[in-house]
């Protein structure tokens, strides 16, 4: 065989080389294509089921809050309508001014005080001061606690400006005074204003 068969026969070889090479070339390309696209897919997937898992995770949370905000809500009505629940009625007596409050909830209170005795009109009271001529807890501003159904009497003189026992009783008084409940809500209570939820006093 002449040179020029040679190099015919050589150049057939590496032309079905060539081609060998570039079909095994172009399988491997289509084998990571392929898997490129499984894994594409797979991710996509995935997201997916993260972004149901969230969606799903966000729902349950809102319920919980709306649940807990609902039972909070429902806690602090309670505790409102248990405050209202402590009543003040009021008697003249002798120029003086019989605070009774009674506890007709279902729960004790305590840290009772009267903070405020006021004329509810134009007159000559300038101020208030427990009455000095009774004794016991009727010139005691202060109860520790009053159990359920339990009452209390207070006796209060209104005072003029001058700082002396006014005698004379006004047709209408406001009264304030202030508890702590059994869940440790503060509350003031008010005649004219009902009752409402204040912050901790220094006690």
């Amino acid at each position: 065989m002449d040179a020029e068969a040679w190099i015919a026969v050589v150049a057939v070889i590496v032309a079905i080389a060539a081609a060998a090479i570039s079909v095994w070339q172009a399988r491997i390309a289509t084998k990571q294509t392929k898997h490129a696209q499984d894994a594409a897919r797979s991710a996509e997937e995935q997201a997916a089921e993260a972004r149901k898992a969230n969606q799903l995770t966000r729902e349950q949370m809102d319920r919980a809050a709306v649940r807990e905000e609902a039972e909070v809500r429902a806690a602090e009505d309670a505790a409102q309508r248990e405050a209202e629940m402590v009543a003040l009625s009021l008697r003249g007596s002798g120029g003086s001014v019989a605070l009774a409050i009674t506890n007709s909830g279902s729960r004790p209170i305590h840290h009772l005080q009267l903070m405020e005795v006021r004329a509810d009109e134009p007159g000559p009271w300038a101020s208030w001061a427990m009455n000095r001529f009774v004794s016991g807890n009727l010139a005691d501003p202060h109860r520790l606690m009053l159990e359920p159904g339990e009452k209390t009497t207070m006796a209060v003189w209104l005072l003029a400006a001058d700082g002396s026992h006014e005698p004379q009783l006004p047709a209408h008084v406001e009264v304030q005074y202030r508890f702590r409940d059994a869940g440790g809500q503060w509350w003031l209570s008010s005649l004219l204003n009902g009752v409402s939820r204040i912050s901790p006093p220094a006690i």
